[in-house]
């Protein structure tokens, strides 16, 4: 197996698993930085020139389907929590200032 294609599967890997710890422990602020390396990495794996039967062995070997496959799945039930405590700030918001114009009218409408 090519020695680049090698060492760059092991950091893709590595990489995807620092993003999955990242999401596990809700620690947002690194994500784009994590991001923009791995999508290096993936850019440098299509300059690469190797056969596909080299490339397949190396995604076999460092699993870097499961882990894909991990990190997407997590991807999309942290972005569906998000989404919905966001929708739940913005009713209670809506819920809160319906509220308060309907009984501040009430109250300073009634004569004493």
């Amino acid at each position: 197996m090519d020695l680049y294609l090698e060492k760059d599967m092991e950091n893709l890997r590595n990489i995807t698993c620092e993003l999955i710890n990242k999401l596990e422990n809700d620690d947002y602020d690194g994500l784009e930085s994590l991001m923009s390396e791995r999508q290096k990495l993936l850019d440098n794996l299509k300059e690469l020139n190797c056969t596909k039967e080299q490339y397949n062995d190396a995604v076999k070997q460092f699993k870097i389907i499961d882990f894909q496959n991990k990190l997407s799945k997590m991807m999309f039930e942290k972005k569906k929590d998000l989404r919905r405590k966001i929708d739940d700030i913005s009713q209670k918001r809506t819920l809160t200032k319906s509220y308060s114009r309907h009984i501040g009218t009430t109250i300073f409408s009634k004569k004493i």
